[in-house]
């Protein structure tokens, strides 16, 4: 057969094997499951490369990692990799389509998480096991060796895991038979039927980034008494977004903080903020460089202090004074703001004192009338 015929015969199968593609794909994508935890999507992968009649299928691989192996009937020795990933992520799905994502993982590590294959990672299951099928079929035609290789954790695997394409790498998925050649693809928002390509490289290389802003814990009624470390953290998440404006424009490069967390709640000012990002830049070369520029940027913000500013407020009455050395409220109140001594009126009480701690007219006072208003 010559190449021509060998083509029309693959699109001939193609089309044949599009509904059972698209039901494989509506499938994983209803039962998504997040990184180092995809036990039944890896099993629905083994099981079908299995039926195939495969020479070999490897399961088990940097956890949940799948690789098939076919030997076509025609002498060669190029080995070639065909590769897709198999997790999605930690978000709700708001679709509203008949085959939309209901799972939730309440077990994951920071979870409870909705999940939802928001990345196309189901139709990479799909494309790969409909490719398994058709190359299968005609592998007495196929000179050299195929792998399809399902790999697991490729949004990243839990901080304290590991997993992904180097731990697959680590454990000898492309180690025997070692391909020549790898070929991956990914879903776009391009036109129906196109594929779209490019010279160099296509797909970013990417690395985590964590960044942990200390302060010092104070209610958020006092923030004089403590160290904010909120507006620092804000501070490095807008000069981040600036990093792209000190590196040379040839290389494209993103550096997104996609997740902040704080311990405390809304009337607390945190002991610390924590904050997660991404570096993806398209020259493997790069990343040191960007990564030293995101971490110089960061160490550029501005240092959470201790602003111990007190106000001169009457706490009955709410009204300013305009001393500036501290205060000595005289109303009511006064017993519960120890503070230094200070002469000052609240605007809206009689009394006048430069008693520290006096609710009623003392040493200095011009009357014995406190604020009750």
């Amino acid at each position: 057969m010559d190449a021509s015929s060998l083509y029309a015969e693959l699109d001939r199968r193609a089309a044949q094997i599009s509904p059972q593609v698209i039901a494989w794909r509506h499938h994983v994508h209803q039962h998504p499951e997040l990184s180092n935890r995809e036990v039944n999507t890896a099993r629905l992968i083994a099981d079908h490369l299995k039926s195939l009649g495969l020479d070999d299928v490897r399961t088990g691989i940097a956890g949940h990692g799948v690789v098939g192996v076919l030997r076509g009937g025609q002498p060669g020795e190029r080995v070639v990799a065909l590769r897709g990933d198999i997790d999605a992520l930690p978000v709700k799905e708001q679709s509203g389509l008949p085959f939309a994502s209901t799972v939730v993982d309440k077990d994951y590590p920071g979870g409870p998480f909705p999940v939802a294959h928001a990345c196309g990672h189901d139709c990479h299951v799909a494309m790969l096991m409909g490719t398994a099928s058709i190359l299968t079929a005609l592998r007495e035609r196929l000179a050299g060796t195929v792998l399809f290789v399902f790999q697991p954790a490729e949004e990243g695997p839990p901080i304290a895991e590991k997993g992904g394409a180097r731990e697959m790498l680590a454990q000898g998925a492309l180690s025997d038979p070692a391909p020549s050649m790898v070929f991956g693809m990914h879903v776009a928002p391009l036109p129906k039927g196109v594929i779209g390509y490019c010279r160099g490289n296509e797909f970013a290389a990417s690395c985590l980034v964590k960044i942990v802003v200390n302060g010092k814990q104070t209610h958020g009624s006092i923030p004089w008494e403590g160290v904010d470390p909120m507006p620092a953290a804000a501070a490095i998440i807008g000069g981040i977004g600036q990093v792209y404006r000190q590196l040379p424009a040839h290389n494209p490069v993103t550096v997104t903080i996609g997740h902040l967390e704080d311990v405390g709640r809304f009337n607390i000012i945190g002991e610390h903020v924590t904050l997660w990002g991404t570096i993806r830049c398209s020259v493997q070369a790069d990343m040191g460089t960007r990564s030293a520029t995101c971490a110089s940027s960061s160490k550029a913000a501005p240092r959470p202090t201790a602003a111990r500013r007190r106000w001169n407020t009457c706490r009955t009455c709410r009204r300013s004074s305009t001393a500036t050395s501290g205060w000595t409220p005289a109303c009511q109140y006064s017993n519960a703001w120890p503070a230094p001594a200070a002469s000052w009126s609240c605007r809206r009480s009689s009394v006048t004192t430069t008693s520290r701690n006096s609710s009623t007219a003392s040493a200095g006072s011009t009357s014995s009338s406190a604020c009750r208003t």
